[in-house]
């Protein structure tokens, strides 16, 4: 079956280079502007340049939706008052209480140990992140433009995975202690 299904192939292949018509083999070879498919490289050199490099920065919705997170955290801290931020650590301490952390750990070690060191840790990890972005980018050949939009869209990608594993770490890791 397969011979025969190559042998119908080769004889087509045959029947065009003898009509006149470019084999495919050749038109590759000789970079013919006429092509059978285009490839990812084609389109991307047909499209605008800003369109590309927004795609090649990875300018999506993660990025988005970690960027608004970002900014309603730095936006509620800076904005809220004295009272409201102490409020907020009284609520926090009550859910430690009343999930059943005993009074073994002080609230002062509750929220120094625990839940300033993931914020920080977050904190450094959020000021990390750019480099490692960059140069992962330029380690696969993209230009230094390209690799700098890479550093911020991929930050402010994992913005959110952030939140949820030090704010998980910092909430769990009390009852382990």
């Amino acid at each position: 079956m397969w011979g025969t299904l190559l042998g119908r192939v080769r004889g087509a292949a045959l029947r065009a280079s003898n009509l006149g018509m470019p084999s495919v083999r050749s038109a590759v070879a000789k970079g013919s502007p006429k092509r059978l498919c285009t490839t990812a490289a084609d389109a991307a050199a047909s499209e605008g340049s800003f369109s590309r490099l927004l795609r090649e920065g990875q300018v999506d919705s993660g990025m988005w939706q970690g960027a608004g997170i970002l900014v309603g955290v730095i936006l509620g801290v800076q904005l809220s008052s004295q009272e409201q931020r102490d409020s907020a650590v009284s609520s926090l301490l009550g859910v430690y209480r009343s999930c059943g952390l005993s009074d073994v750990i002080t609230d002062r070690n509750l929220v120094e140990d625990f839940v300033r060191k993931n914020i920080a840790a977050a904190a450094n990890v959020l000021m990390a992140s750019p480099v490692f972005y960059f140069v992962f980018a330029k380690i696969h050949q993209e230009s230094f433009l390209v690799s700098s939009i890479r550093a911020v869209t991929g930050t402010l990608r994992i913005v959110p995975f952030m939140g949820f594993f030090y704010g998980f770490m910092a909430f769990v890791a009390p009852f382990f202690h």
